[in-house]
């Protein structure tokens, strides 16, 4: 009976396990923006390149991906689709995720100006 309790708690551990999302879950998908400041813009990312577009006017704008580890990457923009964003071209941006719960990832984002803390959600 103890052989059968132990294999039935092993077998629960190694299920619970098998769902966990790692980093490398978000290195590609489309994701939105918890924070409601910008509520407005949607990501989408291959391992590569990453778009964030603004779906309420359509302001877009494209960077490349330089990844460091599976949890940390670097944004450089190289383009966008209007002139209002074209002070973010050579910008460069250091995300490093340091929480993930569920499809919703914890990140921190910094340039030379700036550091904050926000979440995303990977979106279907």
């Amino acid at each position: 009976m103890t052989k059968k309790i132990y294999s039935f708690l092993l077998f629960i551990l190694l299920l619970s396990c098998a769902n966990e999302k790692k980093c490398s879950d978000f290195k590609t998908g489309n994701f939105i923006y918890v924070n409601p400041n910008f509520s407005d813009w949607k990501v989408t990312r291959n391992d590569s390149i990453q778009t964030e577009t603004n779906i309420a006017n359509g302001l877009e704008v494209s960077g490349k991906i330089t990844w460091k580890s599976d949890c940390e990457f670097e944004v450089a923009y190289v383009k966008t689709n209007h002139p209002k964003l074209q002070k973010m071209i050579g910008k460069k941006v250091e995300i490093k995720i340091i929480g993930i719960s569920n499809d919703t990832i914890t990140y921190e984002a910094k340039d030379e100006n700036l550091k904050m803390e926000s979440k995303m959600v990977k979106v279907k």
